[in-house]
């Protein structure tokens, strides 16, 4: 099998792989608000906002740390299947201590905890998701697939039986259920393939993992400061009908950087491997990167800019002034994480800057939340995305000056 083949095949693996994590959402946008109303939508998206930071803490940074780990030692099978099953088992881990801090909150805020237990699913989901193993070997093809192929059978489910504002635990269950199905389902088909030995617990250390892993932990939950939270302090702070109409914004948003993030997840791994091997040949991935994701992005900012207006009108069915100004704000975000990724991710965790790079996004994360508390008390789903923009314009511009002092052969003949 040629290389390029295989480079093909795993690109478009990644591709599938965001289409099951944003088209699926985007596909379910205009019915659920359609079954629920716009009110009801801004409750099913802070539910799992507030999920998502048990995914946060179950993950713990694996999907980059482990998919490193995969790639610089893809040919050690016993060396993969260690990184694999400890990853597995330190994500469990994980999980249980999820469930018991969200059944402990429900408890003190004296909140049913029935629909976040439906909703723990994904949690569950993201627990025994084996997709790093794929991404660090560079063959997402056939995974993704299936991952995608169930996903996609939300949509149908929920136009059958979510028909009511009172479905709302229904839609949430059905969501979680599918999600899980799709992990588990990928699970089942890596230990089909025998790819990986049976786990040898003695050498699973659980502790060290957790601290070797956590810079890059802390990377992941500064970026949850200026993304998941935004959801969050805009639904203690205004009504479900705001944060409807600012969560539908962020799903047109994280469906368009969806152009750039399977490329992101091919070019990782290689780019690691590069690093590892020759800086030169890590520079020229680096700067193709540069060039075509930066390009691309571009693209589709000023192209939402434009059209976003009409798709937000399109997907909640409103003519509403606040939806108009919240897409027109996010729009350059495309660009700018794009532009980040690549300082960020393929450039400075690549190259082993870890600490730097989690300062950057941690000292970000807490200037987001210093910004948008007020600003979204004064100015609604407005001022959270305003705050959201301001905070990706610092972080692009501090990764981009890191890399440039340090590394400064990437940016010879460019700027």
């Amino acid at each position: 099998m040629s290389k390029r083949y295989v480079n093909l095949s795993n690109l478009s693996g990644a591709f599938f792989l965001q289409a099951g994590n944003f088209l699926v959402p985007i596909a379910l946008l205009p019915i659920l608000i359609s079954s629920l109303g716009i009110s009801g939508y801004g409750t099913f998206s802070f539910i799992y906002a507030v999920i998502q930071y048990f995914i946060l803490l179950t993950d713990w940074g694996f999907i980059l740390y482990a998919t490193r780990q995969v790639s610089l030692h893809r040919h050690d099978r016993e060396i993969v299947s260690q990184v694999f099953w400890t990853t597995i088992f330190t994500r469990s881990f994980l999980c249980g201590i999820s469930y018991i801090i969200l059944e402990l909150g429900c408890l003190l805020f004296d909140i049913s905890p029935n629909v976040y237990r439906w909703a723990f699913l994904a949690v569950c989901a993201s627990a025994i998701s084996p997709i790093f193993f794929f991404q660090g070997q560079e063959q997402l093809g056939r995974v993704a697939l299936i991952n995608t192929l169930i996903k996609f059978l939300t949509v149908p489910v929920v136009w059958l039986t979510v028909n009511d504002p009172d479905h709302l635990t229904l839609a949430i269950s059905i969501y979680g259920i599918f999600n899980f199905l799709a992990s588990l389902s990928i699970f089942v088909y890596l230990l089909r393939l025998n790819r990986i030995d049976f786990p040898v617990l003695e050498k699973i250390n659980i502790f060290y993992t957790l601290k070797d892993s956590w810079p890059l932990f802390i990377s992941t939950a500064s970026v949850s400061l200026y993304t998941n939270s935004n959801i969050v302090i805009l639904g203690l702070m205004v009504n479900p009908t705001t944060v409807g109409i600012f969560s539908s914004a962020m799903l047109i948003i994280r469906a368009l950087q969806g152009i750039y993030q399977p490329v992101s997840q091919v070019f990782f791994p290689k780019i690691s491997h590069a690093f590892s091997k020759d800086l030169d040949d890590g520079i020229a991935i680096f700067r193709f990167l540069l060039l075509w994701q930066g390009s691309l992005t571009l693209v589709a900012s000023v192209s939402l800019f434009i059209f976003g207006p009409q798709i937000m009108l399109l997907l909640i069915g409103e003519d509403s002034e606040t939806a108009t100004s919240v897409i027109l704000w996010l729009s350059p975000l495309i660009f700018l994480t794009g532009l980040s990724n690549i300082f960020g991710i393929q450039g400075m965790v690549s190259l082993g800057y870890n600490q730097a790079f989690k300062k950057i996004l941690l000292i970000s994360g807490v200037l987001n939340i210093g910004l948008a508390i007020p600003m979204s008390f004064l100015m609604g789903a407005q001022g959270t995305a305003i705050s959201v923009l301001l905070t990706e314009l610092v972080i692009t511009v501090a990764m981009c000056w890191f890399l440039y002092l340090r590394q400064p052969l990437f940016f010879k003949n460019i700027f």
